[in-house]
């Protein structure tokens, strides 16, 4: 018997099999007796807090050269951290680096109707955990004033679990301060075979 807490908690996706028997992406939410749908429970996410030892922002203004992008000027603004990986504890890296990248197609009129899948990734490699983040255009400014105040001292991760070393982000945060009892117990790691 299925538990529906646990079907609460994960996000649901459904497929149905089109007319040629491929796979596509269904707009019902549940499965309906009868029907060629499959529901795909998602992994439980984690959080991964980053706790800010440095920061740097790079900005960049030039014509377009490059052929395949459209517009006639590149602008390109990045925003730097790096610090070391508190949670989850089972998780031993070096150091954490993230890129948050400002993307004028993320301005909420511009969203889609459904959520996508995910926002980034991240990957581990070389004892080192990286992601490389869009967020909406108009959060870089307010990021940056709160960094150089020194206000900003965590970056925490929603993500899946690391499946060969990588994992889909589906959200994350900065804040001044982090209290254990503000996320949920880590889970305790699959043990490998």
């Amino acid at each position: 018997m299925e538990d529906p807490l646990a079907r609460e908690s994960c996000m649901v996706l459904t497929q149905r099999r089109s007319r040629d028997g491929n796979l596509e992406p269904s707009h019902a939410g549940i499965d309906r007796p009868g029907s060629k749908q499959r529901t795909i429970l998602s992994e439980p996410s984690e959080f991964y807090v980053i706790q800010i030892a440095d920061w740097d922002w790079a900005f960049s203004f030039s014509t377009n050269r490059t052929g395949f992008l459209a517009g006639a000027y590149l602008d390109a603004r990045h925003l730097n951290i790096t610090g070391d990986l508190l949670r989850p504890k089972s998780l031993k890296v070096q150091s954490a680096k993230l890129t948050l990248l400002p993307d004028p197609g993320l301005q909420p009129e511009k969203w889609p109707a459904r959520p996508p899948a995910e926002i980034a990734q991240l990957s581990v490699q070389g004892g080192i955990l990286e992601a490389s983040i869009h967020l909406p255009w108009d959060a870089l400014s307010p990021l940056l004033v709160a960094m150089c105040a020194g206000h900003l001292k965590f970056a925490m991760l929603d993500a899946g679990r690391l499946h060969r070393r990588q994992a889909s982000i589906l959200g994350f945060r900065m804040a001044r301060s982090y209290a254990e009892t503000d996320l949920p117990p880590e889970q305790p790691q699959p043990r490998r075979r």
